[in-house]
């Protein structure tokens, strides 16, 4: 009887399989097909495009359209081996083709010599797991070249001590400032400190046939509608498909690589959208899924040779991993001193210094990171630390600080730890029923120390700058994994009793395997890590390609090989044809076939009549009516009921024009979701009325509005808020829990916080939603968003205006006074 197991489909063979079409799944795809080699791409997520994307912050902070959803995929976190791990959304990287490139604010600092000779520069630090890279910065710095002029890249070329060698200049001159930014420069020039442009991955003249970049305001976590970011998406992807060699599979989820009796990777086995088994042979077969997901593929691939993982005879795979964590000082600044900062406006980052990158024992650690000014974002989730939740001191520092606020943030250097680990939870299943990724991970008392030293800076830059009021957000004791940098659970070495991979990222136990993501890092580094990543995945992509051998991989042999059918560049598409396939519960296949909300319906979806009133009073106190309108004038409720009332009106289109119809497993989640929210609802809104009986024996909808407000306190178990009023002495307030960028959700909320979060939605999300009625709440706050989500998708809304303009270097300001 044979034992031989059975596919739904086996596709030919071919030289190189990729898992993985984000940054470096891209990169490697482009190299290896203009070299001549063939290679399949599997990607577990959609093939989405920039059609596919606007500037909706409801959908892309509030609902993650772009993010795992963890009801499907889900990840666990633990600080130690002995605690029970929590489902929680850590490092939630798209998995979509582009990756965390089409989300991400694209900055691309260079790392430094530094990073490469931890072990050298240090020695062993007691409870981390130093170590120098096999590589040098002299190895890579050509290969970080070749990403910025082909990625596109823009920068200031200067002479300082703090920039490192460059063997070509940047592309194009960096972004103009921003309100925010000149602020930053301001208070580094009063203190002394070397401040400079943010190398980010956008161009500001046409390159490489690429327009420059329009200036959006919705950068950091949106999907670009156009060609403005930087993206594997609209680039390497499209350029390795124009040459015919490359076969893009998405939404197809890779769960093993095979190994064959010799030990060498035979071939990987996923799951295509119809949930049938394929099997994909290749010679050589790259795993570019990031260090978590990677982690977890070679631990789930366990074999009789490899019993604990593959590639593991070391016990290393999923080890030693560092996510960074983003640290940072808010400040708020006077408007009747100071002029507008806009923090909404630019891309995200507008000035950075090196200064503190380097080791000074003197500051009680080693190491340090860059750090950069950047935006606050947009009104629903705009940076305030501690904001008031609700009344009328969340209006009045929504309205006093919304155009007044900006941050100083830095990424956390940290430590790797060989304790600190992604594993299999061996409880959590996500909806494959394949065991989740389980990361274990404590803070280095380094990692600390850093942290608090250089928020503390920071704050220090937004005081000498001019702020009033400082929040501080430093390192949780349980980091959120906020970030979506993830490094080090296969790193690269020259001893295999210490390291999973050689220095071209070639496993040591099997020799046709390589993973090019950040799996491969020693160690972290302190700037972003996507560019070094994707130099990393060229520089061995182009190994593979022009060593025969390696691997045992033959050089490509195009003339047995039938002559490839060349595709357009269609970077605007993604690369992405009318003709390409895409399944129908793909989220690349919705369709708007549902039509927008009627702003002055009356009709109640969800809520019955009694509900409609408690929730309408329950709101306005929430968002009060003052001398501009409130949650009422707002239509709120309209808001609430709709996205209650099923999943009709959960993400709409790119161009507004109405609602995507969800299909799938995420259709399927967000109905288990919006049924837990509903009985949320309801069961919060009884609550009310009771609470509201028994101190006034009137249901809530009844009461005054100072009744209502003590109600609205006693449901919190916290005191109503008090307004936050800006004096002559500066204030600093440690904030009171790790903030982050990410975007407010309400997933698990309980009924209070899902009422405050989903009256902020209400109030200044798009009007397409039902709430913000002729955009009247935009007015509150002074934001000139979008007149419509056509106008985000077609190109014809930017900040501009907002702007200082481009500026000659070094940077000079006439003057720091209000203008009259």
């Amino acid at each position: 009887m044979s034992t031989k197991k059975e596919y739904a489909r086996k596709p030919e063979r071919v030289d190189v399989c990729i898992v993985g079409a984000g940054a470096t799944g891209g990169t490697a795809a482009k190299v290896l097909t203009e070299a001549g080699l063939s290679v399949v791409g599997l990607e577990r997520g959609p093939w989405l495009t920039p059609k596919d994307f606007s500037f909706d912050e409801i959908k892309y902070l509030g609902r993650n359209y772009l993010h795992p959803d963890m009801r499907i995929k889900p990840r666990t976190r633990r600080p130690d081996e002995n605690s029970k791990s929590e489902i929680f959304p850590f490092s939630p990287l798209p998995q979509m083709v582009g990756g965390g490139t089409v989300h991400w604010n694209a900055w691309m600092p260079r790392p430094r010599p530094s990073d490469f000779r931890q072990l050298s520069i240090h020695g062993n630090i007691d409870g981390a797991s130093l170590a120098d890279w096999p590589i040098s910065y002299d190895d890579i710095e050509p290969y970080l070249t070749k990403i910025e002029w082909e990625f596109g890249c823009s920068g200031l070329d200067r002479e300082s001590p703090y920039e490192v060698r460059r063997s070509r200049p940047y592309p194009t001159p960096p972004p103009p400032v921003t309100a925010f930014g000149r602020k930053f420069y301001e208070g580094c020039e009063t203190l002394g400190i070397d401040a400079s442009p943010v190398p980010q991955g956008l161009v500001t003249r046409e390159h490489n046939g690429r327009p420059a970049a329009e200036c959006t305001g919705f950068w950091n976590l949106y999907g670009d509608p156009g060609l403005s970011k930087s993206t594997t998406l609209t680039s390497f992807i499209p350029s390795a498909l124009a040459t015919g060699l490359y076969e893009l599979r998405a939404d197809s989820y890779v769960t093993r690589v095979n190994v064959g009796p010799d030990g060498r990777a035979k071939s990987v086995l996923y799951i295509d959208s119809d949930g049938r088994e394929v099997e994909q042979e290749a010679d050589i077969i790259i795993l570019c899924s990031t260090a978590i997901e990677t982690a977890r593929l070679l631990l789930q691939s366990k074999s009789n040779l490899f019993p604990d993982g593959l590639a593991n005879s070391s016990g290393q795979v999923g080890r030693n991993a560092t996510f960074h964590e983003y640290c940072y000082a808010t400040g708020l600044f006077d408007n009747d001193v100071h002029d507008p900062l806009y923090g909404w406006t630019g891309y995200y980052l507008n000035g950075g210094s090196f200064q503190f990158y380097e080791t000074d024992e003197s500051r009680g650690h080693i190491n340090g990171s860059f750090i950069t000014a950047s935006g606050t974002l947009q009104p629903i989730n705009w940076s305030m630390p501690d904001r008031p939740l609700w009344g009328q001191a969340m209006k009045n520092s929504d309205r006093d600080y919304f155009n007044y606020a900006m941050k100083i943030g830095m990424i956390l250097h940290d430590l790797p730890q060989e304790s600190n680990r992604v594993d299999l939870d061996p409880d959590v299943k996500d909806a494959w029923g394949m065991p989740a990724a389980r990361i274990t991970y404590k803070n280095h008392p380094n990692d600390v120390a850093m942290a608090n030293w250089q928020v503390a800076r920071n704050a220090e830059i937004l005081e000498a700058a001019g702020a009033s009021r400082i929040h501080t957000v430093g390192l949780a004791d349980m980091i959120p994994g906020t970030t979506t940098h993830q490094h080090g659970t296969a790193r690269m070495g020259f001893d295999p009793a210490t390291s999973v991979l050689n220095e071209w990222c070639q496993a040591h136990d099997v020799d046709n395997l390589f993973i090019l993501d950040g799996s491969s890092f020693p160690t972290a580094t302190g700037v972003n890590p996507t560019p070094l990543m994707m130099a990393n995945a060229w520089r061995c992509a182009e190994k593979i390609a022009a060593t025969p051998g390696i691997g045992k991989h033959s050089a490509a042999d195009t003339s047995k090989r039938p002559k490839a059918t060349a595709r357009p560049y269609v970077p605007k598409d993604g690369g992405r044809l009318e003709s390409d396939e895409v399944h129908p519960t793909s989220k690349a296949a919705w369709r708007t076939t549902i039509p927008p909300i009627d702003p002055d319906s009356t009709e109640r979806l969800f809520f019955d009549e009694h509900e409609w009133a408690t929730v309408e009073a329950a709101t306005a106190r929430i968002m009060p009516t003052d001398h501009q309108p409130g949650a009422k004038e707002a239509g709120v409720t309209l808001f609430i009921d709709r996205y209650l009332s099923g999943i009709e009106y959960i993400y709409a289109s790119a161009d507004g024009s109405g609602f995507l119809e969800l299909s799938g497993k995420e259709a399927d989640a967000w109905r288990g979701r919006i049924g837990e929210l509903q009985e949320t609802y309801r069961e919060g809104i009884k609550e009310l009325d009771r609470l509201s009986r028994e101190a006034y024996a009137a249901d809530f909808k009844a009461l005054t509005d100072e009744q209502q407000d003590n109600v609205l306190a006693a449901y919190s178990g916290a005191p109503k808020p008090e307004t936050i009023e800006l004096t002559e002495k500066l204030v600093t307030v440690p904030a009171s829990a790790a903030a982050s960028d990410r975007g407010a959700s309400d997933n698990g909320a309980d009924f209070f916080s899902a009422l405050l979060l989903h009256t902020r939605q209400g109030f200044y999300g798009d009007p397409v939603y039902g709430g913000n009625r002729n955009h009247v709440s935009w007015d509150v706050v002074g934001f000139d968003g979008p007149k419509s989500l056509e106008d985000s998708a077609n190109g014809k809304f930017n900040v501009e205006k907002y702007m200082l303009g481009e500026m000659e270097w070094p940077y000079k300001w006439s003057s720091d006074k209000k203008s009259e």
